[in-house]
């Protein structure tokens, strides 16, 4: 029994599933198989689309065969729904599954069809077909090498071919693009396949509409001015109706075909006068209606007027009067190009010369175009090319190719005193000669720079007591280097004493002996394996004094110092170099952040390097006059202006220099850390060579 809806799928999968089981998928028959029974409803099998089994269906009821061995019922049952529903090939074909390549392929589209009679099919779903395999027809396309061009959907598409009804349809638009997504020529993608996309538009009831002439109560212009025959009409208008009920008025031309009633009423039905018509003026000419170009055109308006024989005027329709019409004259006006094309200047070109007495630069034009409300466009010199070139030129850099100039010396004077607190020396100049190129060679005499103001720098020297001063004989051992292990060193503490004439002795800074050579003694300490864990870590210690009293760019700085921290709590300060791998903490802070008094000094900025690495070389600087917060005119400050420029003696080029300390206090200070610092080696040579690894 096959059972359940007639229509669904599942009736006819039990169908096909009976047919199999009763004679397999090869339909082969061996012996009798068991009886069964058959039911098949009449809105499967379409009454005029069945043919009957054995004389025993009709439209009204179910088919049975009874007793049957099973092959005959199912083949007959099966073969009569393949006439009922079957597959049916369209002629579209499905979208290529490629745009190049070679393996671009599409399908031929079909449809479940049902068989309803005289000829005719309708669609169903798939589902009813399914009991014999679908159809599978393929063909190759866009079997064409791949390019770098393709088409790819805009957001636009076209306009949809019906304003109402059910059949609009709008199609998607394709562009054609290169790999870089720029846009082409749709003949550079002709090749390929172009996908066609559309989509419904527009489906709606169509709105009916119609026109319909109405009355107003408005009245066109009387037929004659005076006189018994005298006539107004009516004035209609057309008015267009939808089936929205919406209603719109339109030219009353659209309601020609209507044959409406025109209604007429007597007018100006007087005795007529023995005065006359003419035109009268009204405006003067009105203003341009353009600027420049072939359209400009001015309006005077006249009137048509019947004048009495009493000189009294009166407005009348434009036919009363005769002669052209003058109720719309115009005239030509502003017809000029609304444009010119001329040369503008713009900047100087570069000067001819950097020096010297034959300098020239020459203005710069571009073409523009110049409209009439005087704003301009840039365009191609080729627009001015009927246009004479201005040549305007004005001298430049007319000046030496060289100047002298004063040249800071690395010496100084001897000191003005030996000691006391009048001590001063000062900066030693040379004179050279600058070239325009910035290089320099020394002038061949000072005299040279006498008519330049010499610069005058100085510095104290030999500020001390004029007693004498001597390292103390024996003091205390200084603290050990270290708390453990093999290198731990102690250095004696000796003290720069002052001696007075009298004999008297005090303990001075050591800076009072820095010109005082003497030995340094130091002895091993603390030489013993070391137990205890320690790590490193950077702490500040002293803060410096502030770098400015007033200004914006006040600054204080921490002195950081490298600490060894041992796992019991104790620390001590230790070389730098421990610390290395550590980040340095923020060591600066602002201060003294104030506006200073107005007043105008010389500022200068770092020198620059040498401009040689060997021999003697030049270094240079900015000089600028300044209030504190900004730069002024050089003229406001009083004094000589420092020099920018002095000569910088670098190592003899032919040779080495000999490894020494060249200032006395090496022996004493110098450390790992310092000698890490590249002008320091180089002060503290023969000192720093301990620590050359």
């Amino acid at each position: 029994m096959i059972s359940g809806d007639a229509d669904s799928p599942g009736h006819l999968v039990s169908l096909r599933n009976f047919v199999h089981s009763e004679h397999g998928p090869d339909m082969h028959v061996s012996g009798t198989k068991p009886s069964s029974v058959i039911l098949s409803l009449k809105y499967v099998i379409r009454p005029k689309s069945y043919a009957p089994i054995t004389g025993m269906c009709n439209p009204g009821r179910s088919c049975a065969v009874v007793k049957d061995d099973g092959f005959t019922s199912a083949f007959v049952v099966a073969h009569e729904i393949a006439h009922v529903f079957q597959w049916a090939l369209l002629v579209s074909w499905s979208d290529c599954s490629s745009a190049c390549g070679n393996d671009g392929y599409q399908y031929q589209e079909y449809r479940c069809e049902r068989d309803v009679g005289n000829g005719n099919y309708e669609a169903v779903s798939f589902d009813l077909c399914n009991f014999v395999p679908a159809p599978n027809y393929t063909r190759p396309c866009n079997r064409i090498p791949c390019s770098d061009v393709k088409w790819i959907p805009t957001d636009e598409w076209s306009a949809c071919s019906e304003s109402c009804g059910t059949n609009g349809l709008k199609t998607k638009i394709y562009e054609c693009v290169d790999s870089q997504s720029n846009h082409l020529s749709e003949e550079n993608c002709k090749d390929l396949f172009k996908p066609e996309a559309t989509e419904k538009c527009n489906r709606k009831a169509c709105i009916k509409e119609w026109y319909r002439l109405e009355s107003t109560n408005q009245w066109r212009e009387c037929s004659a001015s005076c006189g018994w025959e005298g006539l107004a009409i009516r004035v209609y208008e057309c008015k267009k109706i939808n089936s929205n009920d919406e209603v719109e008025v339109v030219d009353v031309e659209n309601c020609e075909s209507y044959e409406g009633d025109k209604e007429m009423r007597p007018c100006n039905r007087k005795e007529c006068s023995n005065g006359y018509y003419d035109w009268i003026q009204l405006s003067d000419w009105s203003e341009c209606s353009s600027l420049c170009g072939e359209t400009g055109i001015q309006y005077q308006e006249y009137g048509c007027f019947e004048i009495s024989s009493a000189q009294d005027v009166h407005p009348m329709n434009a036919s009363f009067c005769e002669g052209p019409d003058h109720s719309n004259v115009t005239r030509p006006c502003n017809r000029v190009p609304c444009y010119t094309f001329q040369w503008i200047p713009t900047s100087w070109g570069e000067c001819t010369s950097i020096c010297g007495d034959d300098g020239i630069q020459h203005r710069i034009y571009t073409c523009e175009k110049e409209y009439v409300n005087g704003s301009l466009e840039a365009v191609g010199d080729n627009f001015c090319n009927g246009i004479k070139h201005p040549n305007d030129s004005q001298e430049c850099n007319r000046r030496p190719c060289f100047s002298y100039t004063w040249v800071m010396s690395p010496n100084w004077t001897e000191c003005t005193a030996t000691c006391g607190d009048d001590g001063v020396q000062f900066q030693k100049y040379s004179c050279f000669i600058h070239y325009v190129n910035d290089s320099m060679i020394s002038a061949s005499d000072n005299e040279d720079c006498k008519n330049l103001d010499t610069p005058l720098i100085s510095r104290d020297c030999n500020r001390i007591d004029c007693a004498s001063y001597q390292w103390s004989k024996a003091f205390d051992w200084g603290s050990c280097t270290t708390t453990c292990g093999n290198d731990g060193i102690q250095t004696k503490i000796k003290v720069c004493e002052k001696v007075f004439s009298d004999g008297k002795i005090i303990p001075v800074s050591s800076s009072f002996c820095d010109h005082i050579t003497d030995s340094i003694e130091t002895r091993p300490c603390n030489r013993e394996p070391c137990q205890m864990k320690f790590s490193y870590r950077l702490r500040y210690t002293n803060l410096t004094q502030c770098s400015t009293t007033c200004g914006s760019r006040g600054v204080q700085t921490y002195n950081i110092a490298c600490q060894r921290l041992y796992e019991n709590g104790d620390t001590e300060i230790t070389d730098m170099s421990h610390c290395d791998g550590l980040s340095l903490p923020q060591h600066d802070i602002p201060c003294n952040r104030k506006a200073c008094p107005a007043s105008y000094v010389w500022k200068y900025s770092d020198w620059s390097t040498c401009s040689v690495s060997c021999g003697m070389g030049i270094q240079s600087r900015q000089v600028y006059c300044t209030d504190t917060s900004r730069t002024v005119s050089n003229s406001l400050c009083s004094r000589s202006a420092p020099v920018n420029s002095k000569v910088c003696n670098q190592p003899p080029c032919p040779c080495k220099t000999r490894c020494r300390d060249r200032i006395k206090i090496c022996q004493r200070s110098a450390s790992k850390r310092k000698c890490s610092y590249k002008g320091y080696k180089k002060m503290c040579c023969a000192s720093c060579r301990r620590y050359n690894s």
